[in-house]
């Protein structure tokens, strides 16, 4: 609001924004998290005591406690017999490798803008595998897979909207490029191609060019459909989470 950038930095906020691939990260966060997961029931096959230290931490209270329920918990714990820790192990490594593929498949859809799709096929398959491997028959052969597995399919929609978001503010940059030289923001996105822009960002949810509006203030808003793939106009709901993904953010 208080245009202090000049045309020099913006282009350079420009470059650094367009640059991380958010869903390759997401990726390579995920071939990370199988990797720690078999690299810490290695651990626990090999020393109980960690295990049981471990989980003792997991189950500490605010104040330091650990309830009753969770120290016989612990207790048994210490006597698991190894198979279980490699077929927990196992499950574990196959979920990770199946969000993984899947992932990989919403890399190929990113450029293309249709991860709408995407984003709903992942989210049935997420869970799917979740009733299927932790839920629906917990044994002692998956019951870590319930404990250990992270809410996957959130993680993936923030990859999402952090693409969404980075394309917003590397066209925001433009919107005030543009607006150093007459002093008012464009009637439309198109006029920042190709001065600006190579060509207008699109909403990675839909594949259509981002939304903008002039704002009465003098200032704007750009905005994705979000994750719901329905365009709301660029507004938030009443608990001033966006419906859409808006910018300013």
């Amino acid at each position: 609001e208080t245009h202090r950038w000049t045309d020099a930095q913006l282009q350079e906020f420009q470059r650094r924004i367009a640059a991380p691939d958010y869903f390759a990260g997401m990726v390579l966060a995920l071939e990370g998290e199988r990797n720690n997961c078999i690299s810490l029931m290695d651990r626990w096959a090999a020393n109980r005591g960690q295990l049981g230290a471990e989980m003792n931490h997991l189950g500490q209270t605010e104040g330091g406690g650990v309830p009753a329920r969770m120290t016989a918990q612990m207790m048994l714990v210490r006597l698991l017999p190894t198979g279980w820790i490699r077929q927990n192990q196992t499950a574990l490594a196959e979920f990770h490798q199946r969000m993984i593929e899947l992932n990989r498949q919403l890399v190929s859809q990113a450029p293309s803008g249709s991860l709408g799709n995407g984003l709903k096929d992942f989210e049935t398959a997420n869970q799917e595998l979740l009733i299927k491997q932790a839920i629906r028959q917990v044994t002692p052969y998956n019951v870590f897979v319930k404990m250990l597995v992270p809410a996957l399919g959130k993680a993936v929609q923030k990859s999402a909207q952090a693409t969404a978001t980075a394309r917003c503010a590397v066209t925001g940059c433009a919107l005030e490029r543009f607006r150093l030289k007459p002093g008012a923001y464009p009637e439309s996105l198109t006029a920042l191609a190709p001065e600006f822009l190579p060509s207008i960002p699109t909403d990675p949810i839909d594949g259509q060019p981002l939304r903008y509006k002039r704002a009465a203030d003098g200032l704007f808003r750009l905005w994705s459909v979000g994750a719901d793939g329905k365009d709301n106009g660029g507004e938030r709901s009443s608990k001033d989470e966006a419906v859409d993904w808006t910018w300013p953010y």
